[in-house]
């Protein structure tokens, strides 16, 4: 099974554990980092959480992540179609997109 999990299940482990709720769920995580690490299922990484990584301004948590990238059996490299399909599906541009576009338009790909 490949799996593909999003920036705040790598961040939820430094969230507030006091709320059970946020417990629950890094245990669960933690759970599936082990799975990985036996082999029983691959944890997919991506050039966006790379990106997302390195917007975070917390070098402890994102020292982390990046650790925790070392699990993933393979990364997902940016590519015109995954471009394409993404700016298709942006129907209203919000200011939180910015960050997103900027990233294309760096990568030369995209709408200039």
């Amino acid at each position: 099974m490949r799996l593909y999990c999003d920036m705040n299940v790598y961040n939820r482990c430094f969230d507030d554990q006091s709320q059970l709720r946020i417990k629950l769920e890094t245990a669960a995580i933690e759970g599936i980092f082990a799975l990985a690490e036996m082999g029983k299922l691959t944890i997919a990484w991506s050039f966006m959480l790379d990106y997302e990584n390195s917007l975070n301004p917390h070098e402890e948590r994102k020292e982390g992540v990046q650790l925790l990238s070392g699990l993933c059996g393979g990364t997902i490299s940016s590519s015109s179609e995954i471009v394409a399909l993404t700016l298709a599906h942006v129907i209203i541009l919000s200011p939180a997109m910015m960050p997103l576009l900027a990233f294309f338009k760096g990568a030369g790909v995209g709408p200039t």
